[in-house]
């Protein structure tokens, strides 16, 4: 049997990979890694800049939000509105699906 300290333990269980392999982060972890609210990723979903898959009602986001969210944050760190960002993005990907 292996022994786990409490911190690997607790790193552990934030830890969401789906069968495939993909690791998924919570709507918490993503907003603390990229300095933003938990209402400002809810709103760029609302407007259609986000896709994240669901658990419940538990927003789960892959490694191709992280993605877009950076580029979400870099368009506007240059002024670009968010209607013009998801126009750049939705020529990249019209659908802006996870699927």
């Amino acid at each position: 049997m292996k022994l786990v300290s409490a911190g690997e333990a607790a790193a552990n269980t934030n830890d969401i990979s789906t069968e495939t392999g993909e690791e998924l982060v919570r709507i918490g972890e993503m907003a603390k890694k990229y300095g933003v609210t938990l209402r400002t990723l809810r709103f760029y979903e609302d407007k259609g800049l986000l896709n994240p898959k669901r658990d419940g009602s538990t927003r789960l986001y892959t490694r191709r939000d992280k993605a877009r969210l950076k580029l979400i944050l870099l368009g506007r760190k240059v002024g670009f509105s968010l209607r013009d960002v998801k126009q750049m993005m939705d020529l990249y990907d019209p659908t802006g699906s996870n699927t």
